[in-house]
């Protein structure tokens, strides 16, 4: 059942550009305690976000997830999994002249736990290749200091 959206939803998502983060720093253990606010935030709230900003007639709407997503082994990245099908289910369903839905996965923020400099480290200091998934991707290198003021 698809649930209102409410009216001051309808207005922030009025922007010609509006990028959606369910929340501003997602913590593994607080979904894993509490799968369904995960389910709630990640996927009833990006639906309702997706279905304001195409009501609103946005340009683009950019769905925030995770590299948690790829393989989910927790209520986090399951639900952002999720997440991401509702926005490319809904993508499917514009014009092409609609509200263009794309989404990107961030991860490896340095120093947070879970980050992935420290296996860099070791695989440089053995001598070994940095092994990333894919060749082709970019990179982006993100400090906490960049990821709380964006």
């Amino acid at each position: 059942m698809l649930l209102p959206v409410e009216p001051v939803l309808l207005e922030c998502c009025s922007a010609e550009v509006f990028e959606y983060r369910c929340e501003r720093d997602p913590h593994i253990q607080s979904c894993e305690f509490f799968p369904v606010q995960a389910v709630k935030t990640n996927v009833l709230g990006a639906e309702n976000v997706i279905r304001a900003a195409i009501a609103n007639n946005a340009k683009k709407l950019i769905v925030l997830s995770t590299d948690k997503a790829v393989y989910p082994i927790n209520a986090m990245g399951m639900s952002k999994a999720l997440m991401e099908k509702v926005m490319i289910a809904y993508s499917r369903q514009q014009p092409e002249d609609g509200t263009v839905l794309c989404g990107t996965r961030y991860g490896n923020v340095m120093a947070s736990s879970g980050s992935v400099i420290p296996l860099f480290v070791e695989q440089i200091k053995a001598g070994k290749p940095i092994i990333i998934t894919d060749p082709n991707m970019i990179i982006f290198v993100v400090n906490g200091i960049n990821k709380s003021n964006r």
